[in-house]
């Protein structure tokens, strides 16, 4: 067998095997334990991705809002008490009300109870929330989140907090919320363009999530 053809049948099992050593992730993927959805019903679907520490999300929707909600979820399971802190590195702005942030979720249904702390272009952060399935979802007023901007979203029991931070170490509540939720919840990022048949594009990094007990 001469030498080139030796070459063509080694390197590409070595190429394989090369491949089969990088993580999922570090080609752009989500890692273990995380997930993504389309939550409610969107014109274009959406993506999710992390490389380098770099979370990139995509998404239409209709809005995080009303009785029923339209846009992405990077999500995964968080098991009783628990926080999410993200920096929203920057966003496209597709419209006034495009929303990136930090969500606990009861299900993936899309009028299922929830919290989150996001920013939004031209109106500020503001915390949300909607105790009841199918329920109208509630609003604290607005400040300004220029990017990047830190939130963070903690639970207590029922209890669910939202903090915004220029830093990421002095924090400033935006709002909270009592809402019965079973020990398992949906906890991650949520994206929406506020208009259904446009995708935006979200860069956010310094995701944590921290569990901190297993019991209500």
């Amino acid at each position: 067998m001469t030498r080139s053809a030796l070459l063509s049948i080694v390197l590409p099992l070595l190429i394989a095997s090369i491949l089969l050593l990088v993580p999922a992730h570090a080609a752009g993927t989500l890692p273990t334990p995380w997930k993504s959805a389309d939550i409610g019903t969107v014109g274009v679907p959406g993506s999710a991705s992390v490389k380098a520490g770099v979370w990139t999300v995509t998404a239409s929707g209709e809005d995080i809002y009303g009785t029923a909600d339209s846009f992405r979820f990077a999500y995964r399971l968080l098991r009783g008490d628990g926080q999410i802190t993200a920096r929203v590195v920057s966003y496209q702005r597709k419209d006034m009300w495009t929303k990136v942030g930090v969500m606990v979720r009861a299900t993936t249904d899309a009028g299922a109870p929830f919290a989150d702390v996001l920013v939004t272009p031209d109106h500020g952060a503001e915390f949300q929330y909607r105790s009841t399935a199918a329920g109208e979802t509630q609003t604290t007023d607005q400040v300004p989140s220029p990017t990047p901007y830190w939130l963070k979203l903690t639970r207590a029991g029922s209890l669910l907090t939202g903090y915004v931070s220029k830093d990421g170490i002095r924090w400033e509540e935006r709002g909270k919320a009592t809402i019965t939720l079973a020990p398992d919840v949906l906890i991650g990022l949520c994206v929406t363009s506020h208009k259904n048949d446009v995708l935006t594009e979200a860069k956010i990094d310094s995701v944590s999530v921290k569990q901190v007990s297993a019991k209500l």
